[in-house]
């Protein structure tokens, strides 16, 4: 059934040597010569051929891949073959993310374990309660899940982006009322210089980026400390008197998972906040520089495009 094509070209060439032998008032004789001449070449073709692709056919079938005669099969081999190339290069992307998550979620399910063993001593005590430590904990236990939630859906995250006109200012305020209680507990305080302006991004990410960066800045600030915040053309810079980052961290810190020896001394770290800024960053298209001196501060800038 595959050989209809070179069938119908024999056919179509008698057709033709029948039209000239007409023309040319021939002896049809010719005719009989030519099929006589012809018709075992090219059964003697079909079958060899047929043959041919039902061995290549079997090979397949037993998942071993025939090698091409033809300058076609050629090309369908190299094709296979790239194809290959880029199988392995998701498989080995994929089998990165998996491990990368698998790791992420065993620091996250000792890090939710802190301020949940923190809650059930409170609640075994037979004082009265102070409300503040128990929101601060919980506090700490909802800023963790809200990280994994967020880290979860940056594998679809483009779906989840709606772009419009967002007051920084209202937007930053927000942030910090939300998050007032942690603040508080390390009495951190702010200085802000941003005018209401409005930018075009994703509210619900921007103010997880900054919420990142603010918590962050208090964090490794020590208590009594300011926390400055100013925008100037287009720029967001967030300004923190901390511990500041070693120059040999630096250039590690968006890597998934790196703590760095601000995390391995001072704990509470999963390294992955700053993996997932860097990541929503580039989706909003925002310019996001860090730079940091040790012992002295951090500063975080953040460009609107």
């Amino acid at each position: 059934m595959d050989k209809w094509p070179l069938l119908l070209s024999y056919g179509v060439s008698i057709l033709a040597l029948i039209l000239l032998v007409y023309l040319k008032s021939l002896s049809f004789e010719l005719i009989l010569d030519y099929i006589r001449l012809t018709w075992l070449f090219i059964f003697s073709g079909l079958i060899i051929s047929t043959l041919s692709e039902v061995r290549k056919l079997i090979m397949l079938k037993k998942d071993k891949l025939p090698r091409g005669n033809s300058f076609l099969e050629l090309g369908y081999e190299d094709y296979i073959d790239k194809q290959k190339i880029k199988l392995n290069e998701i498989e080995h992307r994929l089998q990165s993310n998996y491990e990368n998550r698998a790791d992420y979620l065993k620091v996250w399910s000792h890090e939710i374990k802190t301020p949940l063993a923190a809650l059930s001593l409170l609640s075994q005590t037979k004082e009265q309660i102070p409300a503040n430590e128990v929101r601060h904990q919980v506090d700490i236990a909802s800023y963790q899940l809200n990280l994994l939630l967020n880290y979860e859906r940056m594998a679809d995250f483009n779906h989840d982006l709606e772009f419009r006109q967002v007051d920084l200012l209202e937007l930053i305020q927000d942030v910090i009322q939300k998050n007032m209680n942690f603040f508080i507990n390390k009495n951190i305080s702010f200085q802000i210089d941003v005018e209401p302006v409005k930018v075009i991004t994703d509210a619900k990410w921007l103010a997880f980026i900054i919420e990142q960066l603010l918590i962050n800045a208090a964090k490794y600030s020590s208590i009594n400390k300011i926390i400055k915040i100013n925008y100037l053309e287009g720029q967001l810079e967030i300004i923190d008197q901390g511990i500041g980052i070693s120059a040999s961290d630096l250039p590690r810190i968006f890597e998934p998972g790196f703590t760095g020896e601000n995390g391995r001394k001072y704990g509470a770290a999963t390294g992955m906040g700053l993996y997932i800024v860097k990541r929503m960053s580039h989706k909003l298209n925002l310019g996001l520089k860090v730079s940091s001196v040790l012992q002295q501060g951090t500063t975080v800038e953040l460009k609107f495009n």
